[in-house]
């Protein structure tokens, strides 16, 4: 790595120790089919939610390659280029919420790092930028609100998971490939969410998505629960892609004892179109 910068499959070398995932890259054949399944899928949903008197909410995550792309050595292939406006505007053009998290995060980016070094997903702050952004869709279709305190907590360090795609013996401190030092905060509602006549009531926001959501590191449900005002509930899971845990999720009974007003499914770019989903 130090003399090519080499790394094993599955991870791409940018400039200054950035790593990236190589999934970002992938255009394999097939991907115009799986993108338009993709676009289906999300749009059926949308509307099977509807039907429940439940507002969608789509979080596309850019990829971080798209985001940092002055750090790439690669070139992406040009279809990838164009991915993240094409299934927005098809979005849009569908009727369904789906938020500019591009821009948001390319301003934010300007003040502090929104994903991190050597890691697939997004800092804290980059987190919370998302959530800050979708904050106004999820308040727009929710009516009970909750109070929330932050207090800063201990920060973690953090070895990325593209890392294990790095072999570097022992001179990963030479090589400045350390593990990231990732800032936390404790966050938690003071009063719970507020109903009529002040009762307890119920949770009207539901998270589904992948381990930008599911991994607590990220704190993206707690900052979302804080710019929305409201409390979450995380339906959010690793390892499994964006798609099945919302398949898990619509074949439950959603009717049934239930409040949810707001779904926000948070979807990262690279899934519309990865081979392996």
């Amino acid at each position: 790595f130090g003399l090519f910068q080499e790394t094993a499959e599955g991870a791409v070398a940018g400039k200054g120790g950035w790593l990236f995932t190589a999934e970002e890259y992938e255009n394999a054949l097939g991907a115009d089919l799986r993108f338009a399944n993709a676009i289906d899928t999300i749009v059926g949903t949308a509307a099977t939610l509807r039907t429940h008197d439940i507002h969608l909410v789509v979080a596309l995550v850019p990829d971080k390659s798209r985001i940092y792309s002055e750090l790439l050595r690669a070139n992406r292939p040009a279809p990838v280029l164009g991915r993240f406006a094409t299934a927005r505007a098809l979005m849009l053009e569908n009727g369904i919420d789906a938020p500019d998290l591009a821009s948001a995060l390319m301003k934010a980016r300007e003040e502090a790092p929104v994903f991190l070094e050597r890691d697939t997903h997004w800092t804290p702050f980059g987190a919370q930028t998302v959530a800050q952004t979708l904050a106004g869709s999820v308040r727009a279709h929710s009516q009970n609100r909750s109070e929330f305190e932050v207090t800063p907590a201990p920060a973690i360090a953090h070895s990325g998971d593209l890392l294990n795609f790095v072999e570097t013996g022992p001179f990963a401190e030479g090589l400045g490939l350390l593990p990231e030092t990732v800032a936390q905060f404790d966050i938690y509602p003071i009063n719970g969410s507020v109903g009529l006549f002040d009762d307890p009531a119920p949770v009207e926001v539901v998270l589904i998505g992948t381990s930008y959501s599911a991994d607590a590191l990220w704190q993206f449900a707690d900052f979302l629960g804080l710019e929305s005002e409201a409390e979450v509930l995380n339906l959010s899971q690793v390892g499994r892609g964006p798609f099945l845990p919302m398949a898990e999720f619509l074949k439950a009974d959603i009717t049934a004892e239930n409040s949810f007003s707001v779904v926000v499914w948070e979807i990262p770019e690279r899934f519309l179109t990865l081979s392996e989903f």
